[in-house]
């Protein structure tokens, strides 16, 4: 009984580090970059990856500087997805400039079950959908996503509208080696690009819409 017990403690401990075995990346792993709107600086945006159960959670939060802080420009996500880093709940928190404060928060409410989205927008005025697929990324899974799945010809993302249906654009190489996808839907621009290597590090992300184009580089 003793040994079993050790044995399981033991297969407990190892979890993380078993899955994060599986992954270019590691649980606790922290990226720095340094955000900026229409070539602007703004602020600094932290992305932390956690090993939770069979799949991670992941953060993501704008330090607001300069520009940053005087429009008063906020951004907050929450992200927590299983194995195959599909989104199980989603938390976003978006203050844009001229606009106000754009809430939203997505979730499934068994496993089986398609996430349902909620939106509380500026004003107050809350409306919600349910995705018509399971399979759904979001804002921050879907870095990770890419990261092991370079050859995805479709993705699904959740978005303040609708389910984001999109295909990956495959990029030329920037001059600094680096590989870029990016997706267009709904009137929104995303781009990543990855380290050529085993880790594939996203060391650029940019989102362009109707009020400018944001970038995030890595600084840490």
């Amino acid at each position: 009984m003793q040994l079993f017990r050790l044995i399981l403690i033991g297969l407990i401990a190892s979890a993380p580090a078993a899955l994060a075995a599986k992954t270019p990346w590691s649980s606790g792993e922290k990226l720095v970059y340094r955000f900026s709107w229409v070539g602007v600086e703004a602020g600094e945006l932290q992305v932390v990856a956690q090993a939770q159960g069979a799949g991670w959670r992941f953060q993501g939060k704008l330090i607001p500087k300069g520009l940053g802080v005087l429009l008063g420009y906020g951004f907050e996500v929450e992200s927590v997805v299983n194995e195959q880093l599909h989104t199980l709940r989603f938390v976003k928190t978006l203050v844009e400039p001229f606009k106000g404060t754009t809430r939203l928060l997505a979730e499934r409410s068994a496993s089986q079950e398609p996430l349902v989205a909620t939106v509380i927008e500026p004003n107050g005025q809350q409306r919600s959908y349910k995705a018509d697929v399971r399979e759904v990324l979001d804002d921050l899974s879907v870095l990770y996503f890419l990261r092991v799945n370079p050859d995805v010809k479709n993705v699904q993302m959740v978005d303040f509208n609708s389910i984001i249906q999109g295909r990956p654009e495959v990029l030329n190489k920037s001059k600094e080696g680096l590989l870029g996808y990016r997706i267009t839907q709904n009137g929104a621009t995303i781009e990543v690009w990855l380290r050529d290597d085993a880790r594939r590090t996203p060391v650029m992300l940019a989102f362009g819409r109707d009020w400018g184009r944001l970038e995030a580089r890595l600084i840490e």
